[in-house]
């Protein structure tokens, strides 16, 4: 093994399996491993047979980064077992480059080891200590999220819920969409082992179905409004038989439109725009500020809305002619507009 050749001699057997038809699917770009980009020459292709063995020796051809060349390195390494020696590579693309795809590749190969040598304990660590170093970082982020399923199998389910919460925050902030849905889709699974029928695992509460159940489609509803292109978001329609959302277009900033008609008797209708997923009220008042009726309190994803007022308030009694305010909050967005009622 050379580590900075360009090329590997290699022998492959194949059991059972006709070198012939091996060969026949070499093109010149056949490719063998889930990172590295090899290409087999199809011209340095041999083969001897005995008895349902077939054996092909071929040249692979290579041609990788000094951060794929690292890796290779430390792959070999972990493949004999060599697992200090294969760990420090990985450390140390991880430490030099931890924007790079390469880094999560490290990462995974790291988790295997502390694996592999049932080290859970030390991996909790580790990756805790990733996260303290890269904060704002993605590498941060993902390794933080790898202790959510360690949590989940020594029981604290409670402790996993929260960390998926805390790491769906952070990749929102660094427009991680498929990574924020994977998190959300981990708590509607760790939401679904908590049952009536079971004990409390972790220091959740014991849940009634319907508890449990209202908390799955939260996150479900979460998944599907906020992550709509994710693979996540494709496997749960998929699954709960939910139509593909059709393309629409969205509002590009919040806005609150004036009423119409008005002046008017019986009822006006007020519409507003949500770029974004928004806790949202709309609330109309009377000239001296006291609040007539509640029209909207809710949490809703982008979009644009519309509400009816029929001139009644919150008694269901209808109110005197006169000018009436409404005023919506959404986010940080705040605008009142007025409206004339006559009876």
């Amino acid at each position: 093994k050379s580590y900075n050749s360009s090329s590997l001699d290699i022998r492959i057997n194949f059991w059972d399996v006709p070198a012939s038809s091996v060969l026949n699917q070499v093109d010149g770009n056949f490719y063998t491993s889930n990172y590295y980009n090899l290409y087999i020459d199809p011209g340095s292709l041999s083969k001897t047979n005995s008895g349902s063995s077939s054996q092909m020796d071929c040249t692979y051809e290579y041609d990788l980064s000094p951060l794929e060349k690292q890796l290779f390195e430390g792959d070999s390494l972990m493949f004999d077992s060599l697992y200090s020696e294969a760990f420090k590579i990985y450390d140390y693309i991880i430490d030099n480059s931890p924007d790079a795809d390469e880094a999560r590749v490290a990462l995974n190969r790291i988790i295997y080891i502390y694996w592999n040598q049932e080290k859970q304990d030390e991996l909790v660590s580790y990756l805790n200590g990733l996260h303290s170093k890269y904060p704002k970082n993605l590498i941060g982020t993902i390794a933080y999220d790898y202790t959510t399923p360690l949590f989940a199998m020594e029981g604290n389910i409670d402790k996993a819920i929260c960390r998926n919460d805390e790491v769906v925050d952070i990749y929102d902030i660094l427009n991680e969409p498929d990574y924020a849905a994977e998190a959300l889709f981990e708590n509607m699974t760790l939401y679904e082992s908590v049952t009536s029928d079971s004990s409390a695992p972790g220091g959740l509460p014991k849940e009634s179905t319907a508890v449990v159940i209202s908390k799955v489609n939260d996150y479900k509803t979460r998944i599907l409004s906020n992550y709509p292109k994710t693979g996540v978001a494709e496997f749960l329609r998929e699954m709960y038989n939910i139509p593909v959302p059709v393309e629409i277009d969205l509002p590009e900033e919040f806005a609150l439109h004036s009423a119409y008609p008005n002046p008017f008797n019986p009822m006006t209708t007020i519409e507003y725009d949500l770029p974004v997923e928004s806790g949202v009220t709309l609330i109309i008042y009377d000239i001296l500020g006291r609040e007539v009726k509640r029209l909207v309190d809710t949490k809703a994803p982008a979009g644009f809305y519309r509400a009816i007022w029929d001139g009644r308030n919150k008694q269901g009694q209808l109110v005197s002619s006169g000018v009436y305010i409404y005023r919506i909050h959404a986010g940080g967005f705040t605008m009142t507009n007025k409206m004339i009622f006559m009876r």
